[in-house]
């Protein structure tokens, strides 16, 4: 038996609404707010953002798509999608767990793999900044197909 573990609100904090509220306080005034404005910019990993989930709009092509279909400005759709590395942190706990089981899949004899939706971007930013990332056996960052 072999492990696949996956990234966002599982080894990485993802908290959309929080960051929405930290990036574009004067919108996302509220938690009702914060949620309409993370709907429209993430679009539920559809639409634009499942685009660039995918590779096929780079980050700026996603900037002028996102400003362009909600009203926001272009240096706030910037903000938000600069903000994702960071809000993207690991949780301590997660990634306890991960290094047990790693230690007794190494014991066993068994394979661990990760299999994340990310936009590329994000996704080098992880497997830079975080060495366990670089311990399992194998990954998949898999575009999202709508």
């Amino acid at each position: 038996m072999n492990l696949v573990f996956d990234f966002g609100g599982v080894l990485f904090r993802w908290r959309p609404l929080h960051l929405m509220q930290q990036v574009l306080p004067a919108r996302a005034i509220d938690e009702t707010h914060a949620r309409r404005w993370a709907a429209l910019v993430f679009q539920d990993y559809g639409g634009d953002w499942g685009e660039f989930d995918r590779g096929s709009v780079t980050a700026p092509e996603l900037v002028l798509r996102i400003a362009r279909r909600t009203g926001l400005a272009r240096f706030e759709v910037e903000a938000v999608i600069n903000a994702v590395p960071a809000e993207l942190a690991p949780i301590a706990e997660s990634v306890a767990l991960l290094n047990r089981l790693r230690d007794d899949s190494k014991r066993l004899g068994r394979k661990m793999f990760f299999l994340s939706n990310m936009p590329a971007p994000d996704a080098a930013h992880l497997e830079q900044a975080n060495e366990f990332v670089r311990g399992f056996d194998d990954g998949v960052f898999h575009r999202v197909c709508s």
